[in-house]
């Protein structure tokens, strides 16, 4: 796992994952994908997927930055690198 951020807004836990998935066959290059699991839910749905490890990083935090704005500033936020 390349990174893991849960989210936590009125006692409601999302849990926001980036992982290696493997590689593309066609570049070569390594895949990476970010999942949300909402609360409750032992399966994570897939959100993105990305080439690069800094892309996955910057995509990891757009989705946690766009939810906890919902939140109007109302979440704990706990983050693994």
């Amino acid at each position: 796992m390349l990174r893991r951020t849960e989210v936590t807004i009125e006692a409601q836990t999302w849990v926001f994952t980036t992982a290696q998935i493997g590689v593309d066959p066609v570049t070569g290059e390594e895949e990476y994908e970010t999942t949300i699991a909402a609360p409750c839910t032992e399966v994570a749905k897939p959100a993105r997927r990305c080439l690069t490890q800094q892309r996955a990083h910057q995509v990891h935090q757009m989705f946690v930055d766009e939810f906890v704005a919902t939140a109007h500033g109302y979440a704990d936020i706990n983050s693994y690198p």
